[in-house]
C-alpha cells in the first residue's frame, strides 16, 4: 500500500488542513484509478480532475495511465487542481440575444496563456486556461476554435512556444487536451518541427501521443520533422520518429 497527500489547490489552504487529503491506495494502481476514487470523495467529476507532482523542479502533469508507484518522493504528494465543465454543453448559443450589460469585458487569455507558457509554469497555465474557459462559458462565444488551438499573430500557437522552449509539461497537458498540433507557422514550423529542432526528446515524445498527429507533415522550406532531425544528426529522435512510422522518403 502507498500512502499518498493530495493537496487541493481548488480551495484555499486552511489551518485545519481540510484542503488535504491523505489517502492509502494500492501501488499498481493506476492514476486514472486514483483520480475516479478521488472524484467519489470529493463529488466532482472525474474528466475534470488534473493531478500533477513536483519532479526536479518541475511540475509535471501525471498521465492516467502512469502507475501509484512510479511517484516520486518518499512521501508521495500530489497536487490536485480542478478544470472547467466542457465548454461544449455550457457554451451559450451565438444566436441567443443579451443585453450589453450582461457582458463583461473579456481578458486576453491567448496573450495571458502566452506568458505563463514561456515562463514554464504549469500550475499558472491551469488556472489561466480554467479561467478562461470559465469566462467563456458564461457568454457569448464567437470563435469556434478553442483557445489552445489559436494561434499568436505570427501563426505560432500555446504548442508551438512550449515545444520551440522544451517545457514538455505543458506540451503533455495540451497533447492531452487535443489542442491542434498540425498548425504551419507564418515561418514555416510546426510543433514537431520545432521540437526537433530544438532537440526537445521529451517534448517530442508527448507529441507522439497525440491522435491526431501528422507526423509527416510537410513545410514548404524545412521539410518534414524526420527531415530536420537527419539534417541535424539527431540520432535518436530520427530513430523514435521512425518507430512512430515517419516516411523517411
Amino acid at each position: 500500500m502507498v500512502n499518498i497527500c493530495i493537496r487541493r489547490l481548488d480551495i484555499p489552504s486552511r489551518s485545519d488542513n481540510s484542503n488535504i487529503i491523505n489517502i492509502e491506495v494500492e501501488g499498481e494502481q493506476t492514476i486514472e484509478e486514483l483520480k475516479n476514487q478521488l472524484s467519489s470523495m470529493i463529488n466532482i467529476p472525474y474528466k475534470l480532475i488534473l493531478l500533477t507532482q513536483m519532479a526536479n523542479g518541475e511540475q509535471t502533469l501525471l498521465s492516467d495511465a502512469d502507475l501509484v508507484d512510479q511517484l516520486s518522493g518518499e512521501v508521495k504528494v500530489v497536487f490536485l487542481e480542478v478544470k472547467s465543465e466542457d465548454q461544449t454543453k455550457l457554451k451559450i448559443k451565438k444566436n441567443k440575444e443579451v443585453e450589453p450589460a450582461e457582458v463583461a469585458p473579456s481578458k486576453d487569455y491567448l496573450a495571458i496563456l502566452l506568458e505563463k507558457c514561456k515562463l514554464g509554469s504549469l500550475s499558472g497555465f491551469i488556472q489561466a486556461l480554467g479561467d478562461c474557459e470559465r469566462e467563456e462559458n458564461s457568454q457569448i462565444v464567437n470563435d469556434e476554435e478553442a483557445i489552445i488551438s489559436r494561434s499568436d499573430p505570427d501563426g505560432w500557437t500555446l504548442l508551438h512556444h512550449a515545444c520551440s522552449l522544451g517545457f514538455s509539461n505543458i506540451v503533455q497537458l495540451l497533447v492531452s487536451r487535443e489542442a491542434c498540433c498540425n498548425k504551419v507557422s507564418n515561418d514555416d514550423w510546426t510543433p514537431l518541427i520545432l521540437a526537433v529542432h530544438n532537440s526537445h526528446l521529451d517534448c517530442v515524445r508527448s507529441l507522439l501521443k497525440h491522435k491526431y498527429l501528422q507526423l509527416d507533415r510537410l513545410t514548404d522550406s524545412r521539410g518534414t520533422a524526420l527531415h530536420v532531425a537527419c539534417r541535424k544528426g539527431l540520432s535518436q529522435i530520427s530513430a523514435l520518429l521512425m518507430e512512430h512510422g515517419a516516411n523517411p522518403s
